[in-house]
């Protein structure tokens, strides 16, 4: 498939999809036009990297450390291309774990859509895309002998018209645009699920305090006003209850890229 019917497809899904099958065909581009052999996207999961998407089923979930390439790659903001059998930061469980050898590699960083103003925040990234090669796809580069690590800067201005480079470079934005919707999502998420269980819990609440006034002020139950309170209350509560869990079950879907 030609590289403007990906950006298509791509464009199509980010307008009327969810971010997840947009992230999985983006990176399905990338390894076609780039003539890998396979690739992963990874994200920040705590003190962690997390494979969230990869055309290999068994790593998606799995973590690797900070101290890894795709680590190293996120905090300093280097495109690193390295022959990972010699390269001590690939995280070699995850080969014996998929009963495959990882052999030269490609990480890039996923710049974040909204960046840090502290000068202390080390990572302006919101991940890597890692891409896989059997052949070095760089022979000037000699990783066997040496990993490079490479500017992102100076990457754009050096590499982008080596096989097919330049187009991944136009791919990253709406693969950091679809991870930024699922990670505001899944924030959405957790804020309307504690928000649900508030609700929930008011409305119990609310149930001991009715017992407690029918065991100390058994007459205030009969005061209309006191009956409308509770009743406006319980409505309320339960009302917003349903709400928030009606839309925790509501589909995000993704944004254009403007």
């Amino acid at each position: 498939m030609d590289v403007e019917s990906h950006l298509r497809d791509i464009i199509q899904l980010s307008l009327g999809s969810t971010p997840e099958t947009m992230l999985k065909r983006a990176l399905y581009a990338c390894i076609d036009i780039s003539g890998a052999t396979g690739g992963s996207i990874l994200g920040e999961e705590g003190p962690h990297l997390q494979f969230l998407f990869s055309d290999i089923a068994d790593l998606v979930g799995r973590r690797v450390p900070r101290d890894s390439i795709a680590g190293v790659t996120v905090l300093s903001d280097v495109v690193i291309y390295t022959y990972a059998p010699s390269d001590a930061r690939h995280f070699g469980g995850i080969d014996k774990e998929t009963r495959s050898t990882t052999r030269y590699l490609l990480s890039m960083p996923i710049p974040a859509i909204h960046q840090s103003r502290s000068q202390q925040e080390k990572s302006r990234n919101a991940g890597a895309l890692q891409l896989l090669f059997d052949k070095n796809i760089l022979p000037k580069l000699h990783v066997e002998e040496r990993p490079q690590e490479i500017s992102m800067d100076r990457f754009r201005q050096d590499r982008p018209s080596e096989h097919g480079l330049k187009h991944i470079l136009w791919i990253l934005p709406n693969i950091a645009l679809g991870m930024e919707v699922m990670g505001l999502r899944q924030t959405s998420y957790q804020a309307i699920h504690e928000l649900k269980n508030k609700m929930i819990s008011a409305a119990s609440w609310l149930d001991y305090l009715k017992e407690d006034l029918a065991g100390r002020h058994p007459a205030s139950l009969q005061d209309d006003a006191v009956i409308q309170d509770m009743e406006l209350a319980d409505t309320s509560m339960r009302e917003g209850a349903e709400l928030a869990d009606r839309q925790s079950r509501v589909k995000v879907r993704c944004l254009p890229w403007r």
